[in-house]
C-alpha cells in the first residue's frame, strides 16, 4: 500500500481501512443469521457506508449547510455520492436501518445478503473512482501494531487475494500460533493465573517445578515429574480458553479448518478462508486493545 495516496493522507486512509474492517464485522453478523445478528448486520453496513460518505465529504471539502452545521444522512448522500445506482442502494440500506432501529423490523436473510453486496460494491467503487486505489489494497494488517504479526497477516491476506485459499488458512494458523505462543505468550500468562487462583494447596504444591524431587529416590520419580507437568499444562490449557472470550467458537471452527484442510469442498474454501482471516484479526485486535500483545 502506498502511504499516503494523492488524495488521502495516512490518517484518512486508516479511516478507510477501519471502514473495511467494520464492513467485515458486519459480515460476521450476517453469517450468524439469527434475528439479533441480522439487525446488527444492517446497522453495521449502514454505519460503514456513512463513515465512507463522511470521509468523501472531508476529502472533497464539502461541508453541510451553515443553517444546520451538521450532516443529515440524506443530505450527505445527495451531495457526496455522484452515481445514482449507489445513491439508491445506500439510501435503501439506510431506510432499512431505520426500520430496524425505530420499528424493530427483523430483516430477512435475503435482505441481509443484498445489502452486504451493495455495501461492498459501494466501498470498492469509492476506492477506485475517488481515491485511485483498489479495495484489495486496504490491508487490514495495517490495524495490527506488532510488525512481525502485521507482516505475517499480510501473507495470509495476499494468499487470499491470489485465490490460494488453503495457503491463506495455513498462514492464518501461523499468525495465530505466533501470537499465542511467542508474542502474547498466552500459555505463560495462563500459568500465572492457574498458580494464583489455585483453589487449594494441593494444586499449588503439585505444579511446583521441584515437586517431583521429593520422590527422586523412588521408582515412581519419573511418573511424578510427568504428572506435575501434566497438571500444570491442564490448568494452562483450561485458563488459556478464557483469553478467547467470545471468540471461543471461532477458534474451534478455525482449528477444524486447519485439521481438515484437504476435506474442505472447493466451493467452500473462499468463505472458510475468509472466516479464518477474520478470526485471527479479531483476536489480535482484542488482545492488542487489552495490552496483552
Amino acid at each position: 500500500m502506498n502511504w499516503p495516496t494523492k488524495k488521502l493522507g495516512k490518517t484518512d486512509l486508516r479511516i478507510l481501512v477501519l471502514a473495511k474492517a467494520m464492513y467485515m464485522r458486519g459480515c460476521v453478523f450476517a453469517d450468524d443469521k439469527d434475528e439479533i445478528s441480522r439487525m446488527l448486520a444492517i446497522h453495521t453496513f449502514d454505519n460503514t457506508a456513512e463513515v465512507v460518505l463522511r470521509l468523501l465529504a472531508k476529502v472533497k471539502n464539502i461541508t453541510p449547510e451553515k443553517t444546520r452545521g451538521r450532516w443529515e444522512f440524506h443530505d450527505l448522500l445527495r451531495k457526496v455520492c455522484d452515481e445514482e445506482v449507489f445513491k439508491d442502494q445506500i439510501d435503501a440500506l439506510h431506510q432499512q436501518r431505520n426500520r430496524v432501529h425505530h420499528a424493530g423490523d427483523i430483516p430477512a436473510i435475503e435482505t441481509i445478503a443484498k445489502y452486504r453486496t451493495h455495501t461492498e460494491d459501494f466501498i470498492k467503487n469509492v476506492c477506485k473512482k475517488e481515491f485511485g486505489i483498489s479495495y484489495k489494497e486496504l490491508s487490514l494488517a495495517s490495524l495490527i501494531t506488532h510488525t512481525e504479526l502485521q507482516d505475517l497477516y499480510k501473507k495470509a491476506e495476499w494468499s487470499f487475494e491470489q485465490k490460494k485459499y488453503k495457503e491463506s488458512i495455513e498462514f492464518s494458523e501461523e499468525v495465530f500460533h505466533k501470537t499465542v505462543f511467542d508474542i502474547a505468550d498466552i500459555f505463560s500468562k495462563a500459568g500465572t493465573l492457574t498458580g494464583y487462583f489455585k483453589g487449594g494447596n494441593e494444586l499449588s504444591e503439585i505444579i511446583k517445578e521441584n515437586y517431583a524431587e521429593k520422590y527422586k529416590d523412588k521408582e515412581h520419580y519419573g511418573l511424578a515429574k510427568e504428572l506435575s507437568k501434566a497438571v500444570l499444562q491442564l490448568g494452562q490449557a483450561a485458563t488459556t480458553m478464557q483469553f478467547l472470550d467470545e471468540y471461543r467458537v471461532d477458534f474451534l471452527e478455525h482449528r477444524k479448518r486447519v485439521e481438515n484442510l484437504e476435506q474442505i469442498p472447493k466451493e467452500n474454501l473462499k468463505d472458510e478462508s475468509m472466516r479464518s482471516l477474520r478470526f485471527v484479526l479479531n483476536i489480535i485486535l482484542k488482545w492488542q486493545g487489552e495490552n496483552i500483545l
